[in-house]
């Protein structure tokens, strides 16, 4: 009797372009993003993990895969969940294929550019930094300012 392959529910994806797979750089970006908020260089995370620093830059770049032992490596140096190199991939990629599709006059959302995105994650990390040294009171006080600009630019 001829063995018959096991059909499943499971979703299917392929990637038809010759270039890497959007899950391997969407995981890049969200190490490079990271390891900037947490302030370490390619080279410190590179020694951490037992690589050359052209290999971070290599995962960053999606020019190589990482391996799930390599990514389990970097969410402790980090100081994150491994889902946090996932968390938002599917909505980003579906906000994509949507972009441009509606037949409703809506404002284009802009995207940053790397430069712009590197600046905001470097100034996001600096701010987490000086926000660590508040007392519980300041704290308070900075989450409640940030809160009503927040709702100032609706």
């Amino acid at each position: 009797m001829a063995k018959t392959k096991k059909q499943t529910d499971y979703p299917t994806y392929s990637n038809d372009s010759d270039g890497p797979d959007p899950v391997d750089v969407y995981v890049g970006q969200r190490l490079r993003e990271q390891r900037i908020r947490a302030g370490i260089s390619q080279e410190k995370i590179a020694e951490c993990t037992g690589v050359t620093f052209q290999q971070i830059q290599k995962y960053e770049m999606a020019k190589n895969r990482v391996s799930s032992s390599r990514l389990y490596q970097f969410s402790r140096i980090l100081g994150v969940d491994i889902s946090y190199f996932f968390d938002g991939f599917e909505t980003s990629e579906i906000q994509k294929m949507a972009d441009g599709l509606s037949d409703n006059s809506q404002e284009n959302f802009e995207y940053e550019t790397d430069k712009e995105r590197e600046k905001r994650i470097k100034e996001e990390g600096k701010f987490a930094k000086l926000y660590s040294f508040l007392n519980e009171e300041n704290r308070k006080l900075v989450n409640s300012l940030i809160k009503s600009l927040h709702k100032g630019q609706r």
